[in-house]
């Protein structure tokens, strides 16, 4: 169980390098008179009004939590619109974050491998993700980072990548950087679309979204299915033939009510399921016919703003849970026939977080802020070998 409470006074300076005074809380009057500024709720500038005569894609939300133009941040940001992961072509979230300078990512094997990011050369646990505010990294992790491999990019608006240390307003995952996920709203007249694809190693994908809204509500829904019989991880080199295959369905949805100008709600969610085929080792002999590995993820939040004076002061409360579901599989067979595995890892986070924030003038802002998360985790490997039988457990 984890508690915090964060305060921060930033100021803004136009056409110059981002100055941010952030001003821990350490003194208890200090945090007294930030709570008399600014009742505690959650703030996400993704709902913001825009400053005039800027385009929708020049200002960033994760640097500081508050919508703020590029111009007047100090802060190593990328920011990857809708329009350019609808030129990408790619249906995977890392796909279109290899091209983010300072990014390096890490996968083993093919579809469905283990993937890890690492920001600026810092460890792939000081990475944080977010999906519309939602962390989700795995807390059964060993390191407590996140695996990219099944991250399908439906529903997906933008993403925005900070590269450097955001411990401060994001706390010590946020070491090496944050990437948050951001999808599409909906609103406005009935849009829909069906695809389908097909390429080699047998893949095939078919893709479906709508989005609209009516009467104070709004809508964005997008789904996929990916199938692939991919490659042999094992190397075909060394007499390995057997393809990997990989299955991943994804679904993911944001649903809003706005039924004041004043206050809106979300509830938002998105779960994945996948199903890889295994490889035993690399070398001769590394093809495993049934050795297979399904990972459920599930990640939702509802969540309810307000804005008053004209934007001048803004709140948001947010509930999120996180589910992280991992099974790793391989009975005997005639190439292993004293193999046998079975192990599961499970992993859940709740989290509330309300945050709110007032514009002190047009460069002063004051943010206050308070979360509290529960997460727990279990584990169970049991397996044998020549070498005997090994059995393990983490209790929850």
């Amino acid at each position: 169980m984890n508690t915090s409470l964060h305060c921060e006074f930033a100021r803004s300076f136009p056409q110059s390098a981002n100055r941010c005074l952030v001003v821990r809380p350490i003194v208890v009057r200090f945090l007294l008179a930030c709570a008399a500024l600014a009742p505690l709720s959650f703030a996400s500038a993704a709902d913001e009004p825009g400053h005039s005569g800027e385009s929708e894609h020049e200002y960033t939300i994760s640097a500081n939590r508050l919508k703020t133009p590029l111009i007047r941040q100090g802060n190593s940001v990328t920011i990857i619109t809708a329009e350019q992961i609808e030129s990408s072509k790619q249906t995977q979230l890392i796909e279109v974050l290899k091209t983010v300078p300072g990014l390096d990512i890490v996968q083993s094997g093919g579809l469905g491998g283990n993937a890890a990011i690492f920001l600026r050369g810092a460890n792939s646990e000081h990475t944080l993700v977010l999906v519309d505010g939602i962390e989700i990294n795995n807390p059964i992790s060993n390191s407590r980072s996140f695996n990219f491999a099944d991250i399908s990019l439906d529903n997906v608006e933008r993403i925005e990548v900070i590269r450097g240390p955001q411990s401060t307003v994001y706390g010590s995952d946020a070491l090496g950087g944050v990437i948050n996920i951001i999808t599409k709203r909906g609103g406005g007249d009935f849009a829909g679309s069906v695809e389908a694809q097909a390429g080699s190693y047998s893949t095939f994908i078919e893709k479906a979204s709508a989005s609209g809204g009516l009467d104070g509500m709004r809508y964005s829904i997008g789904a996929s299915r990916e199938d692939s019989d991919s490659i042999s991880s094992a190397g075909a080199a060394y007499g390995n033939t057997e393809d990997d295959s990989y299955q991943n369905t994804s679904v993911a949805s944001r649903i809003g009510l706005d039924p004041l100008e004043q206050f809106s709600t979300d509830l938002i969610f998105r779960y994945n399921s996948s199903r890889t085929d295994l490889d035993n080792t690399g070398g001769f002999g590394g093809d495993d016919p049934n050795r297979l590995l399904e990972n459920q993820q599930l990640f939702t939040r509802a969540e309810a703003r307000t804005s008053f004076l004209d934007g001048t002061f803004n709140q948001r409360a947010g509930l999120s849970y996180t589910s992280h579901d991992l099974e790793d599989s391989n009975d005997p067979d005639a190439a292993h026939p004293l193999d046998r595995l079975r192990s599961n890892f499970t992993g859940e986070l709740v989290k509330f977080d309300i945050q709110s924030d007032f514009k002190a003038g047009e460069y002063n802002t004051v943010v206050v802020g308070f979360e509290t998360e529960h997460e727990q985790g279990s584990s169970y490997l049991s397996s044998d070998s020549a070498f005997g039988p090994f059995d393990t457990s983490f209790g929850e």
